[in-house]
């Protein structure tokens, strides 16, 4: 676990020209989810770890080949959908705008976003770039609202983390 945290910090401090900014985005949230929990029940029937992406576009293609990648011990799901179809997701990526319908939801969903004042929308994973780095915020609040955990670890990464309402 160390050495996914190590990986995860390198990612997050290289300059985002080194690497195409999409797929660093891609890569940064992969490796976030090593260090959530979700609720049991939000698992328990599942052998894969559903990822849905809402948003079309350059880190939504992005995050297509991640498909098939193990994430604690579950097979990563990629897929396309609608935000009125997100039945059996637990990573939502809703792209520059989180919509309305997920917007202060209790579900136990990752909603990941990368627009100027997502959290503040109720992403929970916000993804930006700031001083030519890709950096990114954690709504915790809005996380555990959906019964889920993020580990310090992560949090210590983060640029800025919300603790809770405005």
């Amino acid at each position: 676990m160390r050495f996914l945290l190590a990986a995860l910090l390198a990612l997050a401090l290289a300059p985002a020209l080194a690497m195409d900014e999409r797929d660093l985005k891609a890569q940064i949230l992969l490796r976030s989810l090593l260090f959530v929990e979700w609720p049991e029940q939000a698992l328990a029937q599942h052998a894969t770890l559903s990822m849905c992406v809402l948003q079309a576009g350059a880190v939504g293609d992005a995050l297509a080949p991640l498909a098939g990648q193990q994430v604690n011990g579950r097979r990563l799901e990629v897929r396309r959908t609608l935000p009125d179809r997100l039945q059996g997701c637990h990573v939502v990526y809703a792209g520059p705008t989180v919509p309305p319908a997920l917007q202060g939801s209790a579900q136990p969903m990752l909603v990941v976003a990368d627009g100027q004042g997502s959290t503040e929308q109720g992403a929970m994973l916000n993804l930006q770039v700031d001083g030519g780095r890709v950096v990114f915020d954690i709504n915790l609040l809005a996380a555990r609202r959906g019964g889920m955990e993020i580990s310090s670890k992560l949090l210590r990464l983060a640029r800025f983390v919300r603790r809770e309402g405005a």
